[in-house]
């Protein structure tokens, strides 16, 4: 079995993380996806809570075929380093061929993550990016030679955008899963009933 791991904050899960998903299943030929929300992000005082950020991905990815969502980055887990996640889903998933899904901005960072060469040793990296160049070989390193590089085609939408159009009352409506569209609009009906 292929399995993909895509992990991130979904603060909140918006069109472009399920285009995404979809569009790495495809070009891997993965069995599943796993997208896995992070229990506890650094540097992210206005985040949703995790159960809230779990509840609207699990909804926004109910009816697709071959993504999934686990729960193995929880808060329960502490400090979750990548090779302890990696590690987790082994267990879960012995006999499984894991693919780690990173976006091309945190290459440059890599060497920095705790124990990045016993994690190259076992565990397949991939990289999204756009418009890879041959040209990159020239500054590829220990590190980044190992990694598979894929191109996806741009889907321009972030999570900082939608949450600056919520500040300004301005619709996501077709940025986002209907469930977070959904939530956002009963969570400013819930504050209007409280004026």
């Amino acid at each position: 079995m292929k399995l993909g791991i895509l992990g991130g904050t979904f603060n909140p899960v918006h069109n472009g993380h399920i285009y995404i998903a979809e569009q790495v299943i495809n070009y891997m030929s993965l069995d599943l996806l796993y997208m896995v929300p992070s229990g506890s992000p650094p540097h992210k005082s206005q985040c949703l809570s995790y159960e809230v950020r779990c509840e609207l991905l699990r909804k926004s990815i109910e009816n697709s075929g071959k993504i999934r969502i686990s729960y193995l980055d929880s808060p329960d887990f502490g400090t979750s380093y990548t090779l302890n996640l990696l590690k987790r889903f082994e267990e879960e998933k012995p006999s499984a061929e894991i693919f780690f899904i990173i976006g091309e901005d945190n290459v440059s960072e890599l060497y920095r993550w705790y124990k990045i060469d016993e994690i190259l040793k076992k565990y397949k990296f991939v990289v999204l990016t756009r418009n890879y160049k041959a040209e990159k070989e020239d500054q590829r390193n220990s590190i980044t030679e190992k990694l598979n590089y894929v191109d996806i085609p741009p889907y321009d939408v972030s999570s900082s955008e939608i949450r600056n159009l919520l500040r300004n009352n301005k619709s996501i409506e077709h940025l986002v899963p209907k469930a977070v569209n959904d939530y956002y609009i009963n969570k400013y009906e819930q504050k209007e009933n409280k004026t």
